[in-house]
């Protein structure tokens, strides 16, 4: 693996969203619980009761997968399964005529879905394959007859997966302009290194050359003394 197809600590796309996946779906886990709770609560069909139960052990087994080793094929699978279970979790609640139950469901996957751009920036296509499905059955939610502020809120709903869109494609922007600062380090710290061993050399050859050219010039010294010497000696005789 090089550097300029990992992250700045070193670690690669899929490495990231391991990392940040492992908690992320456990904490999904406890929120669709906690739906599930909500939706009891307030008497919903059984179906959606089951439908929110049923991603419990679903956040839990992607979570498993990302501890024994990461399969991007299945977790691609199980991701665009949580977003059918949650779409068709909103077309169940609809139907009520509680228009709370269906808010409530809108602000679920709502969250979701922003823990979902935090975890899968790195393979924006996954927030793609997790979030369209829920997020169109959301928006059909809304249109159907008796439920309040349909009309305003399924636009909204729609904006709201732009905005998420946008926000993974410049999360990934961000990502890669990371990539590519960590590549131009490291291939200055590789420049700076070689001109240090370059330097390290140079001075080597220098002290070297000071040595011999030192050695040379006392012998040249020692031999004009000693014709200094000889000649004043023959001076005084």
């Amino acid at each position: 693996m090089t550097t300029r197809d990992t992250w700045s600590d070193g670690l690669s796309p899929d490495e990231i969203l391991v990392r940040a996946g492992r908690i992320g779906w456990m904490v999904h886990a406890v929120v669709v619980g906690l739906a599930a709770l909500g939706l009891n609560a307030l008497d919903m069909p059984r179906i959606a009761i089951g439908l929110a139960t049923t991603g419990i052990p679903l956040s839990l087994v992607i979570a498993a997968i990302m501890f024994r080793g990461f399969n991007l094929r299945a977790y691609f699978v199980l991701t665009g399964l949580a977003g059918v279970m949650w779409g068709a979790l909103a077309l169940a609640v609809a139907p009520s005529g509680l228009g709370e139950a269906t808010l409530f469901v809108t602000l679920v996957i709502g969250g979701t879905a922003a823990a979902a751009i935090a975890i899968q920036f790195p393979r924006p296509w996954l927030v793609a394959t997790s979030l369209a499905p829920a997020l169109s059955g959301l928006t059909i939610a809304h249109l159907l007859p008796g439920t309040p502020l349909g009309l305003s809120i399924a636009p909204m709903v729609l904006i709201y997966g732009l905005l998420l869109a946008l926000l993974a494609r410049y999360m990934r922007e961000i990502f890669n302009a990371n990539l590519r600062l960590t590549a131009q380090l490291s291939d200055q710290v590789d420049a700076l290194g070689r001109a240090v061993e370059e330097r390290d050399r140079a001075m080597a050859v220098k002290q070297r050359l000071l040595r011999h050219t030192g050695h040379d010039m006392r012998q040249a010294l020692h031999a004009v003394k000693f014709v200094l010497h000889f000649l004043r000696d023959q001076r005084l005789s």
